[in-house]
């Protein structure tokens, strides 16, 4: 990754990385909003008061002077990533999907030179900061559905969500967790409800998320990460995907196969 406090104000970053286990501390890109198109692997943005998951053939945008950490829960990840210092209007991460013409448009800078000063290399310069504000503009037409959840704040309802990212593949309930942390159901769907959230959300989310960490592991048997995630059939796992993502895991897959650059 760059070093932040090297990075020229005038000057466009590109960097092409591949890393293992990857975990940052929070940290800040004064001066560059920084991109980053996973090319293998998944990523999750924390900054502060929401976690965002970034699958693997996705885009996020991280806005200058926002604190953030990197985490991902898949052994090795590659990424492309963009450093540049132009004001973006959005103040809250994006994450939004990839198609043909970004997808070219990224291999070509990414065969670029790596530091693209303004003055010295105009032309591409400026041809890459129109792409970006492209993407920005366009950003809402294609986000993408996973957002994130956000950091509870309350410590009770915090506890419940870490007991679900552990126990999401067990036949876990409103019921059955509301107990385990003495709760009613009414309470916790209370603490839920002052989050903006439901239970069944919540629980749906963690787990479409960790289908989405095993296809990246190239697990593309649909069926078994169906039940690998706690659903108990392959139909109501494939309604459930749509729903968060905006496609079926089949349509998924399909589209990652097409959607990589070389790093």
């Amino acid at each position: 990754m760059n070093n932040a406090g090297a990075m020229e104000k005038e000057c466009i970053y590109t960097q092409a990385t591949q890393i293992e286990y990857l975990s940052l501390e929070t940290h800040i890109h004064p001066c560059h909003n920084q991109l980053i198109y996973m090319i293998k692997g998944t990523l999750y943005v924390h900054t502060g008061e929401y976690e965002y998951f970034l699958p693997e053939g996705f885009i996020g945008i991280i806005p200058r002077g926002r604190a953030h950490s990197l985490r991902s829960g898949n052994e090795q990840v590659k990424m492309f990533l963009i450093y540049y210092p132009e004001p973006m209007k959005n103040e809250e991460l994006i994450v939004f999907n990839s198609n043909d013409f970004i997808i070219e448009n990224i291999r070509y800078i990414s065969k670029q030179a790596h530091v693209l000063d303004k003055k010295k290399h105009e032309v591409l310069f400026r041809f890459t900061g129109s792409f970006l504000r492209v993407l920005e503009q366009g950003s809402s037409d294609i986000s993408f559905p996973v957002k994130g959840l956000i950091t509870p704040r309350n410590e009770r309802l915090a506890h419940v969500m870490q007991y679900l990212k552990s126990n999401f593949k067990e036949d876990v309930s409103l019921k059955t967790v509301a107990s385990e942390f003495g709760f009613t159901e009414r309470n916790l769907t209370r603490l839920f409800k002052k989050e903006n959230i439901s239970f069944n959300n919540c629980l749906n989310y963690i787990r479409i998320v960790k289908a989405l960490e095993l296809f990246a592991e190239h697990s593309s048997h649909i069926e078994q990460v169906a039940y690998d995630v706690g659903y108990n059939s392959a139909g109501n796992f494939s309604r459930t995907f749509k729903k968060f993502t905006g496609y079926t895991p089949s349509e998924y897959l399909k589209k990652n196969s097409n959607n990589s650059i070389s790093p």
